[in-house]
């Protein structure tokens, strides 16, 4: 039984006390480069309703805490406060927890341990990139051996572009 007796009058904490609240920005240094903030912005733009990239960010359970709150500040900043990138995002999230925690039977902690464990990285910390003068057959082949999309073009940390598989096939289609 509790003891009310023990708590001072004057005491700050009450036997229904909240824990803390933790900090809303992570603590991890969030400084975003320009190129990530222009993926970003490339990718509220469009990029987050291609099947694929949904599906790595699935897979990954999102992104990690230093890019998600770039995602949202970023997405929050250009959109004037209209967080819909974040709402397609998280209502997939969404999705994915429902049917791992859909599970019952033998062993089932272990099983869903199991589905919730990423199985990616950070979208963002997962790219790769290429330099702007780099053959479309070297894009290509970076493209099939890493397996992500897309791959990034900088030139001294600024983003110039974003290529997907359709770029490169349309490249490689052109030159014949």
């Amino acid at each position: 039984m509790f003891n009310r007796s023990a708590i001072q009058p004057n005491s700050t904490v009450s036997p229904c006390s909240p824990p803390s609240p933790r900090p809303l920005s992570p603590a991890l240094p969030i400084r975003l480069s320009d190129g990530e903030v222009h993926f970003l912005w490339s990718f509220i733009q469009g990029s987050i309703m291609i099947p694929e990239t949904r599906r790595a960010l699935r897979r990954a359970w999102g992104m990690c805490q230093r890019h998600s709150y770039g995602f949202l500040a970023v997405d929050a900043a250009f959109r004037h406060g209209w967080l819909h990138a974040p709402t397609i995002l998280y209502a997939d999230l969404m999705e994915r927890a429902r049917a791992a925690l859909d599970i019952g039977g033998l062993f089932w902690p272990a099983r869903l341990a199991a589905r919730l464990r990423a199985r990616g990285p950070c979208l963002m910390c997962g790219l790769v990139s290429v330099a702007p003068d780099t053959p479309v057959a070297d894009g290509a082949a970076t493209l099939a051996n890493q397996g992500r999309h897309p791959i990034l073009v900088l030139e001294d940390g600024r983003l110039l572009g974003v290529i997907g598989r359709a770029d490169v096939v349309r490249a490689l289609l052109e030159a014949g």
